[in-house]
């Protein structure tokens, strides 16, 4: 199925011998995730949203588990400066005071 729903996205390119005995026993997904890390960017501002919803997404897990929302509290999002274009994520998880 994935294959032909990659024939309506763009045209098939044949691949060489020399191609694919390159790739025979190789890692597909490693292969794919550099491919993606070399040719995708993604903005500052993607970032931040995305560091929002997936605070929200703990928020909402830990709510539905009966953790009692007004002890749960999400900080303010850092930028964080990595080297090359890995990010690393930071959780922090505390104890809230008593009311």
């Amino acid at each position: 199925m994935l294959s032909r729903l990659n024939g309506l996205i763009k045209p098939e390119q044949s691949l060489s011998e020399e191609e694919l005995s390159a790739l025979m026993g190789s890692d597909l997904h490693a292969l794919l995730y550099g491919r993606l890390l070399g040719q995708e960017t993604v903005s500052d501002a993607t970032l931040k949203q995305l560091a929002e919803q997936r605070a929200q997404a703990i928020v909402t897990g830990l709510a539905a588990v009966g953790a009692p929302p007004e002890r749960i509290q999400t900080a303010a999002i850092e930028l964080f400066q990595g080297e090359g274009k890995e990010v690393p994520v930071k959780l922090e998880l505390g104890v809230a005071a008593k009311r």
